[in-house]
């Protein structure tokens, strides 16, 4: 009976999706064509789901192949199929796609961000397929003193955007004194701005001092405060669907929407 054993592990994780410590990405780890034939070639199988990817091999036969390879060489495409996923990564504006290139000559447990942004345009037009599903390219390369090494580990890491958070309050004209508090002081402190004509509503705005993160979960609230009496105990947060670039000092920068009723 074949004594199969783990290979090599990738896991995608992303800042955005921090609903439990480690949580893996909604991004699957796909192998490119060849990739995926030299993996059954080398009787090597695959366990992946959303998130991370399991290759397993027999040692046996990876020691007899160990003289058959110069360097190992393999290429996966990360893909998700998330419509809100991309809105909340960290990129270039003009690029949207990152090529990823690590090596396991040093170390057989990798970190690496996702980084060296690229456009679409410049890949070759085998990925067009995938369409705007695709995020990344990942490039691995295993030398072949590292071929039988044990277990190899690889964390691809994608961060969340930060934006300005800037709240928008309906039906509260004749309020004074109003402020937007965070009990654990976590989240950013904020400044009302003058009213706001919206849908020929007045607006009372409030925009935070910093830029955050966007997160799916946060683990902290905000509550709006009237003379130091709550008002409203947990406010809304951030949504993906609600952001935009506003001037602030001169500078364009991108800024959360968020409307109170």
């Amino acid at each position: 009976m074949t004594d199969y054993k783990p290979f090599l592990t990738v896991s995608v994780r992303h800042e955005y999706y921090n609903t439990h410590e480690n949580a893996l990405a909604p991004i699957d780890v796909l192998p490119e064509g060849e990739t995926a034939l030299l993996l059954k070639q080398c009787g090597m199988l695959i366990k992946a789901k959303p998130g991370v990817i399991h290759l397993i091999a027999d040692p046996a036969l990876l020691a007899d192949l160990v003289d058959l390879i110069n360097d190992f060489h393999l290429t996966f495409f990360l893909i998700s199929q998330d419509p809100t996923l991309r809105s909340m990564t960290n990129m270039p504006a003009t690029f949207d796609i990152t090529n990823i290139n690590v090596s396991f000559a040093q170390s057989a447990t990798l970190s690496t961000p996702a980084e060296n942004w690229t456009n679409r345009e410049s890949l070759p037009q085998a990925l067009t397929h995938y369409d705007h599903n695709l995020l990344g390219v990942l490039n691995i390369h295993i030398p072949k003193e590292c071929f039988t090494s044990g277990q190899k580990l690889l964390t691809v890491q994608f961060n969340t955007l930060s934006t300005y958070w800037k709240y928008y309050f309906f039906s509260l004209n004749a309020k004074p004194a109003l402020s937007i508090t965070c009990p654990t002081d976590s989240l950013p402190d904020f400044t009302e701005k003058p009213t706001e004509q919206i849908a020929d509503k007045t607006a009372r705005v409030f925009l935070s001092k910093n830029k955050m993160p966007l997160q799916k979960v946060y683990t902290t609230s905000l509550s709006l405060l009237q003379d130091n009496k709550t008002m409203i105990k947990s406010l809304p947060f951030p949504r993906s669907d609600s952001m935009s670039t506003i001037f602030i000092d001169g500078e364009g920068h991108l800024t959360s929407h968020i409307y109170v009723s």
